[in-house]
């Protein structure tokens, strides 16, 4: 049996990214995941509604960079199409980058947010 770890990154990566859209669609409804902001935390709120709006966007970016690192990773592991090595490397290195840039911009504005709404 081949096992590759990164084949189950890109799984768990892919899986992120379709459970942070779903955290946008409920942002959009103003109902905010515990597993963004914990219920006990989100007592304390202000404005649910500015908290939602505040984290809609970043939410949607997060979501789109995790899907797009996902799918592109997942297709070339899984060998769905074929490039050349450089290439590949060079693309997936690129959205790593762009995966851990996301990632970081979101914990920032979800950390700030959450200050500035239920602190």
């Amino acid at each position: 049996m081949n096992f590759d770890i990164m084949k189950i990154f890109d799984v768990i990566i892919l899986a992120l990214g379709v459970y942070i859209a779903f955290c946008a669609t409920r942002l959009k409804s103003n109902n905010v995941p515990a597993t963004l902001i914990p219920p006990e935390l989100l007592k304390k709120c202000r404005n649910v509604e500015g908290l939602c709006t505040r984290l809609f966007g970043p939410t949607c970016l997060f979501a789109f960079v995790s899907l797009l690192y996902g799918v592109y990773s997942s297709i070339f592991d899984f060998q769905l199409v074929t490039v050349t090595s450089q290439v590949n490397s060079i693309i997936n290195v690129a959205l790593i980058l762009l995966f851990i840039v996301g990632w970081v911009y979101f914990s920032y504005v979800l950390r700030k947010a959450t200050e500035e709404f239920c602190g």
